[in-house]
């Protein structure tokens, strides 16, 4: 499994270390909150940092004259760029039919002493990271209502001088379906060829049970927010065989589905996951990865994920059938006073 890394320096640590804004007599600053050394899920804290970190690029992007010395950390930008896109953008446990994920690299701005001016921090997120984001979001395949950004992990580049941005846009339709038997991937539909061609698979089957397993509600009239993104990225099934299953045929061989023409033939028997044995496998084992890595990833909690069934041919010409896994984490909050904002019309 390949598994992107968040950045080292987590929000709440900033609120505690209280290096997010220096003081300047040069300029009004919104009044700051106190500096606090815990947080829950429910405390107003990291929403008000969130909030005041926005305000105070607004404040810079409305006033180009400033001259101002005033720096922040780099990685706490990264990571308060993130959460302003995701509490603004973004929306959480929708039902969908479907999603897609880009990715996108830009320029960091110039570095001084790990920091960047303050002015910079602002022109970066509303001149292009905003702009990258729109750009993502609008080249997905769905229309109008009907597309919604779903979550955006922003990650240094392994230099450290550049900046990934990985958007998640959903197709927010809400497919229920009676107990098919699915072809694994490709859009193929049920396996009787008579439902859903072209629209669904076991995949996205999978991926909607997974989200409606973790889902859970907010406080009414409340909506939940996430921080501090963590994106998980299964690319290699074989990476996860099945301990019960130690031989492969092609059937539940992996805990992720997958099959090859090197073990054996690949059939329409193979590619279809009938529900009550192999759909119902593959659904009860992507929850427990899922669960795994929301244990281990230090009190963040299930954001989103999609699945795709797949068709490769190797270098050996052997024929390949799986699912890649993409999971979204973060920290979760709660935030009641404001709607989502369009994307499309930043």
């Amino acid at each position: 499994m390949m598994k992107k890394q968040s950045t080292t320096i987590l929000l709440i640590m900033a609120i505690a270390t209280g290096i997010l804004w220096l003081n300047s007599c040069k300029k009004e600053q919104p009044t700051q909150q106190p500096d606090i050394s815990t947080v829950d899920e429910n405390s107003e804290a990291i929403l008000s940092r969130i909030l005041d970190f926005k305000q105070n690029m607004e404040y810079y992007l409305d006033h180009p004259e400033i001259r101002s010395e005033e720096k922040i950390q780099k990685d706490t930008t990264i990571i308060f760029w993130e959460s302003c896109i995701n509490l603004t953008y973004c929306y959480s446990y929708l039902n969908l039919a479907d999603a897609v994920v880009y990715d996108t690299v830009i320029a960091l701005p110039p570095i001084t002493q790990d920091s960047i001016f303050m002015m910079d921090v602002s022109s970066k997120y509303y001149n292009e990271i905003l702009y990258a984001v729109k750009a993502q979001y609008m080249r997905a395949p769905f229309s109008g209502n009907e597309r919604k950004l779903m979550g955006v992990d922003l990650e240094k580049t392994t230099s450290g001088d550049s900046l990934h941005i990985i958007s998640m846009i959903g197709h927010n339709v809400s497919m229920a379906h009676p107990p098919y038997d699915w072809m694994y991937g490709d859009y193929l539909g049920t396996c009787d060829g008579q439902h859903y061609g072209g629209i669904s698979d076991a995949a996205h089957v999978i991926a909607n049970n997974t989200r409606n397993h973790f889902y859970v509600a907010p406080p009414s009239n409340c909506r939940w927010f996430f921080n501090n993104i963590q994106t998980f990225i299964v690319e290699d099934p074989t990476l996860y065989p099945n301990p019960n299953d130690p031989a492969p045929v092609n059937y539940e061989d992996y805990l992720i589905y997958y099959a090859s023409s090197a073990v054996g033939t690949i059939t329409n028997d193979v590619l279809c996951l009938e529900h009550y044995d192999e759909l119902a496998f593959y659904k009860q084992s992507y929850i427990n990865l899922s669960q795994g890595w929301i244990s281990n990833s230090g009190g963040r909690k299930f954001k989103d994920c999609i699945y795709t069934g797949l068709h490769e041919v190797d270098n050996d010409n052997f024929h390949k059938y799986k699912h890649n896994l993409i999971t979204l984490l973060g920290y979760r909050g709660i935030e009641c006073n404001t709607s989502i904002e369009d994307i499309s019309v930043y």
